[in-house]
């Protein structure tokens, strides 16, 4: 701790060193210790000054110490100055966050939407309030209607609900690198490893490549979709599929995808709500 401490002192401290205030104070600084050496050495006054040595050593010395005077003054005002520059940044910094935020709220919202479609049975879909998204829970047995519509009109009525979820996820996505590029965060690092988080969090356990494909393929020997055969295995609630997961026994099995999918999206909305709260109190 001690040397994190010493190391951004000395960071201050260089930074400081090249600004204006750094600069006049250095070079006031070596004329006052030029200006106190010359005052403790011997050395004659010359006769126009009309003054004792003495004299002449009181009034160098206290130039000196009027220079020491004005290096703590434009200190502070370089410090003051520095504050009020800080302060300005930090408020257009929070102005820039919430001009993002708004769009990224209507972006988070069709997330929940579809969060809510693929994890919930279509049969009861009806009762679900998205408002209540971040308390919503669900089992793997739930995720078996994922490729169903959507049953939301304004988003192509026969649409399945897994491929506008990943569409609301690859668009919010988008906008979160958005955010990443065009946004400092010098004063909101917080807010950034949380938008970092859920990009990570999306690319490492992306399945969505094997998980749409799969509505394409039929199974072997027979006409059936193996999308159709997917879901209905997820319903079979004789399955014991996460506690195989968890035992690294679903390595080989069609379900692994989907196990991952479970446990991804809750992470993720576990970051959408840590992304609210953060916004909700700058």
């Amino acid at each position: 701790m001690n040397v994190l401490i010493c190391w951004g002192l000395k960071n201050k401290i260089k930074s400081w060193m090249w600004t204006a205030a750094g600069k006049a104070s250095i070079l006031l600084f070596v004329a006052s210790i030029i200006l106190l050496f010359l005052a403790m050495s011997s050395f004659d006054v010359p006769a126009f000054f009309h003054c004792s040595a003495d004299m002449m050593n009181n009034i160098i010395i206290g130039i000196a110490t009027n220079l020491v005077g004005i290096i703590v003054t434009i200190s502070f005002v370089q410090y003051f100055l520095d504050k009020q520059d800080e302060n300005i940044e930090r408020k257009e910094e929070i102005m820039k966050i919430k001009r993002y935020n708004r769009y990224m709220q209507t972006l988070i919202k069709r997330y929940l939407m579809f969060y809510i479609a693929i994890t919930t049975k279509i049969v009861d879909r009806g009762n679900i309030d998205i408002s209540k998204a971040f308390d919503h829970k669900f089992d793997l047995s739930d995720m078996s209607d994922m490729y169903k519509p959507s049953l939301y009109m304004s988003d192509g009525l026969l649409e399945p609900a897994i491929v506008l979820f990943y569409k609301a996820e690859e668009k919010m996505c988008d906008y979160m690198m958005d955010m990443l590029e065009n946004i400092d965060f010098k004063y909101n690092e917080g807010l950034y490893n949380i938008l970092e988080e859920f990009l990570v969090k999306s690319s490492s356990f992306d399945m969505r490549g094997v998980i749409l494909g799969n509505m394409k393929l039929h199974g072997e020997g027979t006409r059936k979709k193996l999308s159709d055969t997917i879901a209905d295995d997820l319903a079979n609630k004789s399955h014991d599929w996460l506690g195989m997961f968890k035992r690294n026994e679903l390595s080989d099995n069609l379900i692994y995808p989907y196990a991952c999918l479970y446990y991804e999206i809750q992470d993720q909305v576990k970051i959408l709500k840590k992304y609210n709260n953060y916004i909700d109190s700058v």
